[in-house]
């Protein structure tokens, strides 16, 4: 089935994704995040070494030009941040609808009262 969704591209909401499939989704999103944590740290590396070696440049040219690769690097690590920062919210709303998921099945079969949502409807008027 999923690879027949794959083919046709339709793609289930999030509300509708059963708690394995939350479940595979928070992995993912989990890779992609560390995937831009290891990006921000190389790319943070990138510009100490492009400043460390500007710093003994006296050339006004070869400085300019690291200045230039310098803040070419800030603008990509700036990117990467927004990005960590949506994959990070993305991976607190998929981990807590799994949990809600996994709360109400675990309610069913553990209350004893049986109460669905008829009984909490005519509770409440």
């Amino acid at each position: 089935m999923a690879l027949i969704d794959k083919i046709f591209g339709r793609k289930k909401t999030l509300s509708e994704l059963n708690r394995q499939e939350l479940r595979k989704e928070e992995i993912l999103l989990t890779k992609q995040r560390d995937r831009l944590f290891k990006r921000i740290e190389q790319i943070s590396t990138d510009k100490q070494k492009i400043f460390q070696h500007g710093a003994t440049q006296k050339s006004p040219e070869l400085r300019k030009a690291l200045a230039q690769d310098f803040e070419m690097k800030t603008q990509e690590q700036l990117m990467a941040a927004r990005e960590l920062n949506l994959r990070s919210k993305e991976l607190l709303t998929v981990g807590r609808l799994r949990m809600v998921k996994e709360n109400t099945e675990r309610g069913k079969s553990m209350g004893r009262l049986n109460l669905t949502g008829k009984d909490v409807a005519k509770i409440s008027q």
